[in-house]
């Protein structure tokens, strides 16, 4: 059995009006669909009208995909999956926000308008949370939480859209740390920690160890099994 010809070959294909490589290009990249809509589940909606869901960003990719920029389809498919995932939560009003973010919204709002009233100006966000008695980053936290959701599709002033500003090396890099992020958040709780030690603090093996109580080699070879399983999941 003749190897699949890859993404590159297929679109350019499809740009010359062959219907059967854009199908043979859906069919290569669905299990990105699928991987990515496993990521939404438990939210009211059907596995299999996830897929749906997330093959029309698939074809929405293959549309709109321009290689001459030259970075991978899979990477720009991935951010148009996603998004239309996204999108179709928070068009259905299914990306709930807690009553209690919620209230905590209200009164910082309400506190930023008599505030404003009063002196003319905006409230310090250290003003805010020492009201709310809460961290001054979480104020930040709130006030987005309520806010409108937005898109890099979306057109500015100048009727260029966002991702053309940022360029897509950034999208890029966000879709992969997006991604790693969300694969890391599926890792048992010893797993996540052993991480944390090692590449946000930096320790070393031993200093790892050393904090989880564990030997040196037990330390390797966990990490080696979680970097394992980080690369199947990524894949």
């Amino acid at each position: 059995m003749k190897n699949s010809p890859g993404n590159s070959v297929l679109l350019e294909r499809y740009r010359n009006g062959d219907t059967e490589a854009f199908d043979q290009l859906i069919m290569n990249n669905m299990g990105l669909v699928r991987s990515s809509a496993k990521r939404f589940m438990g939210r009211g909606t059907d596995i299999d009208d996830l897929i749906q869901i997330g093959s029309v960003g698939l074809i929405k990719a293959a549309n709109a995909f321009d290689p001459s920029l030259g970075y991978e389809f899979s990477t720009y498919a991935f951010s148009m999956i996603v998004g239309e995932l996204r999108r179709h939560f928070r068009d259905d009003g299914m990306l709930k926000i807690s009553r209690t973010v919620k209230s905590v919204c209200a009164k910082i709002l309400k506190l930023r308008e008599e505030y404003f009233v009063i002196h003319g100006e905006e409230p310090s966000m250290s003003y805010l949370a020492e009201c709310c008695g809460i961290p001054d980053d979480e104020v930040f936290y709130y006030i987005g939480a309520l806010s409108p959701v937005g898109s890099l599709n979306n057109a500015c002033d100048d009727e260029r859209k966002i991702e053309d500003i940022i360029g897509f090396d950034f999208m890029e890099e966000f879709t992969e740390k997006y991604a790693l992020k969300e694969a890391v958040a599926c890792l048992e709780k010893e797993e996540r920690i052993l991480i944390h030690l090692r590449y946000e603090l930096c320790l070393t093996q031993q200093e790892t160890a050393k904090r989880l109580g564990i030997t040196q080699v037990k330390v390797s070879r966990t990490e080696k099994k979680i970097m394992e399983n980080l690369r199947k999941s990524l894949l």
